[in-house]
């Protein structure tokens, strides 16, 4: 993507300087915000210029102006932008910020005064993303995603009623924004019984298909987290003077010392709520406020996710079941934390044959249990090096190595692989490539990879949308922005504005599963040559492997993460265009800029 400005220096906090101060007698009148003559002028008039001095292309900005008037030009330029792809969200919040010269500034760990949001609706605050954070007598500080929103002018208006005279605006993502409103008013949690409280936590969280449960300490309250669907939401807040009492009940759920409180714990427990089996691991950190306590919920009642419902298409499952049933060799599934790839590991070993055969695991922590596989936990004391040392004594056909993290466990699993034994594991690397260059910064030679490793496979998870799902009124358009094919009939669907009741209002539900394969032997005699150096000249073949095969049959397993993305949102409307370019690279991306993660 081309250089957009970084505002680094004038990224704030509340206190920092510089600060633009506009009287309330200078604003525009609230008929002339946006217009020509308003302060605030439509990004429409000023975008397209700053997009051209920051390289980015005439094509795309044409397409973005013909959208923009195809929609009336009822939402920002810079909306245009985001869902089109062409800019990310930081990209626009310093665009806007340089224009306007104000400070960026990052909401997250913003203290907001409760007399400050106050000030405003909620409902006003949401519609113009804006947050009030701090008030001074006639002065208050906001965060704003973008001062030219239509109507911005109402905001000014209402907080001149409470004698504020003088603004001070900050330009945050509009994400923040939305995130802070939610977490300002998120209803109160009920605690005056503590271990009740602790019981419906976690039942409320089952329900609602919650992976974690968060408990984090500010000045004067606690707030109480969920993720769902890869998403944190502000659930419940609760008064700094019970937030002790909670977290020592909690940790005595979890076989955590409730006396140490300057120390990280761990800790486990197991529940049944409803007839289902549930089990929690449990992690306490001290901050400046208290203890952070965040609960993994492993719901066992669940199962195991059949590979069928993972969202791999037909080629790709055809592939990672060839390298599983191999007679030897590793499969590699990399990827960040939390994109997945545990999940879909146990997916594949859920299909073999353990039964006449002998499968071991090494893991860190066991999230599932099976039956006729033998599972191991590592600990302080059992590494992963050590108890796969161990393991190889113990005669196994499938080996399970939960992560490979340092160069022990790796050069131990390649003399597994080279021995006659078919082994899983995974791998922090941005691209199914970029495990190579993973393995050979662990130090594994390039010429043992070769020959030890079947597959890697890179994995990225984006949100499902919900039934309530609706075409897209652009689709057209969408597709030929980011070069999607759409037959006849189809068409790309977007999430339902205010969703239902079962997605809970998000138009998402439930996660489905990015891949990108690459068999090693295609680019063996790349990697013995370059080495550590081959990624670049991997992914050129991988890229134009997957172009002659595109054009011969119409389909290629050497395809990107976006591209199956794209696949699974216009040809099977499982997901968003707006999911799939969020957590995917463009596929003109330099690989000598994906780092390893």
């Amino acid at each position: 993507m081309p250089s957009i400005p970084s505002q680094g220096e004038a990224e704030t906090t509340p206190d920092s300087k510089p600060v633009v101060k506009v009287s309330l007698a200078a604003l525009p009148k609230a008929q002339d915000m946006g217009g020509k003559g308003g302060r605030f002028e439509s990004d429409f008039l000023w975008m397209p210029a700053a997009l051209r001095e920051h390289g980015i292309g005439e094509s795309s900005i044409k397409l973005a102006t013909n959208y923009y008037n195809q929609n009336g030009r009822r939402m920002s330029f810079g909306a245009v932008l985001l869902e089109l792809g062409i800019l990310t969200p930081l990209n626009i919040a310093n665009l806007i910020a340089a224009h306007h010269k104000f400070p960026t500034l990052v909401l997250g760990p913003v203290k907001v005064a409760p007399d400050a949001a106050r000030l405003l609706p909620v409902t006003m605050a949401r519609r113009m993303r804006v947050v009030p954070f701090k008030r001074q007598g006639p002065k208050v500080s906001l965060a704003v995603s973008d001062p030219s929103i239509p109507g911005f002018a109402e905001v000014t208006q209402m907080l001149g009623r409470f004698g504020i005279t003088e603004f001070e605006y900050h330009i945050a993502q509009e994400a923040e924004i939305l995130a802070k409103l939610e977490e300002i008013f998120a209803s109160k949690a009920d605690v005056s019984d503590p271990s009740r409280f602790f019981d419906q936590l976690v039942a409320e969280a089952v329900n609602m298909g919650v992976s974690d449960i968060h408990v984090v300490p500010e000045e004067t309250l606690t707030q109480i987290k969920f993720r769902i669907d890869g998403v944190i939401h502000p659930y419940k807040v609760m008064d700094g003077s019970v937030r002790e009492a909670i977290a020592a009940r909690i940790k005595m759920k979890g076989g955590l010392d409730i006396a140490m409180r300057h120390i990280p714990q761990d800790g486990r427990a197991k529940l049944i709520l409803n007839g289902k089996k549930i089990n929690l691991r449990f992690s306490s950190l001290p901050t400046l406020f208290g203890e952070s306590i965040v609960m993994r919920i492993l719901d066992q009642s669940k199962g195991i996710v059949p590979l069928d419902k993972l969202g791999m298409l037909d080629d790709t499952k055809a592939a990672i079941l060839t390298a599983a049933n191999a007679p030897f060799g590793f499969t590699y599934f990399v990827g960040p934390t939390g994109s997945g790839k545990t999940t879909s590991l146990y997916s594949i070993i859920n299909t073999l044959d353990v039964t006449n055969y002998t499968m071991m695991t090494l893991e860190d922590p066991i999230e599932y249990e099976f039956r006729n596989i033998r599972q191991t936990e590592v600990t302080e004391q059992l590494t992963f090096g050590m108890g796969l040392r161990s393991l190889l004594r113990q005669d196994p056909d499938y080996i399970l190595v939960g992560e490979t993290r340092d160069k022990e466990t790796a050069e131990l699993s390649m003399r597994a692989a080279l021995t006659g034994h078919t082994g899983f594991s995974t791998l922090h690397a941005n691209t199914a490539l970029g495990g190579i260059t993973r393995l050979i910064d662990i130090g594994v030679e390039s010429s043992i990879i070769i020959g030890a490793v079947n597959l890697f496979v890179s994995q990225r998870l984006v949100r499902r949308l919900c039934s309530c799902k609706e075409p897209h009124p652009q689709s057209a358009l969408l597709a030929k922005a980011n070069n999607i094919h759409l037959e006849p009939g189809q068409t790309l669907y977007r999430p339902k504005p205010g969703g239902c009741a079962t997605c809970g209002g998000t138009g998402y539900k439930g996660r489905v599963g990015l891949y990108e394969c690459r068999p090693v032997e295609p680019f063996a005699d790349i990697i013995v040559r370059l080495g550590k150096d081959a990624l670049r000249e991997c992914e050129a073949e991988a890229k134009r492997i997957c172009a002659i095969e595109t054009e011969q049959t119409g389909s290629s397993i050497f395809r990107t993460l976006r591209q199956d993305g794209f696949i699974k949102a216009a040809q099977q409307g499982q997901t968003s265009i707006e999911e799939v370019i969020a957590q995917t690279e463009s596929d003109d991306s330099d690989p000598d800029t994906q780092q390893n993660t």
